[in-house]
């Protein structure tokens, strides 16, 4: 699941949310929860229902987009900003259009896995009853 950008790419996006978090536990990645005793009270939340997933209803969705909208004009970071490219800003090859711009044809391969060449038929060898 997207820990970091859970506001965004998890609420905002599916409109469901995690209700009844255990207090006094961090919502990160599960690899990052310090101890067994922390994995083994989310488990016991998760299970018996106390923690669960929750559908957002309409009014829900608004206020959280509007508190998203709120904390970001207050220069808060929601989330984590995804990187850049490291060729940004320069122009990349375009592929070319062979069937009145829907894309380049897919490439035809042999049975072999080589590109370019097709599979040749193994010869026949015809046997005499004599042997």
């Amino acid at each position: 699941m997207n820990y970091v950008n859970y506001e965004t790419a998890i609420v905002q996006t599916h409109k469901v949310r995690l209700a009844n978090w255990p207090t006094g536990l961090k919502f990160v990645n599960l690899s990052f929860i310090g101890t067994v005793g922390d994995i083994q009270t989310l488990h016991n939340s998760l299970r018996t229902g106390e923690c669960h997933w929750e559908k957002l209803t309409r009014l829900q969705q608004i206020a959280h987009k509007l508190d998203l909208e709120r904390r970001q004009e207050a220069g808060e970071i929601v989330g984590k900003p995804q990187k850049q490219r490291s060729d940004a800003g320069t122009k990349r090859k375009q592929g070319g259009s062979l069937q009145g711009g829907r894309g380049a044809a897919p490439a035809q391969r042999g049975h072999g896995g080589v590109p370019g060449q097709s599979a040749m038929s193994r010869e026949i060898v015809e046997s005499s009853g004599d042997e």
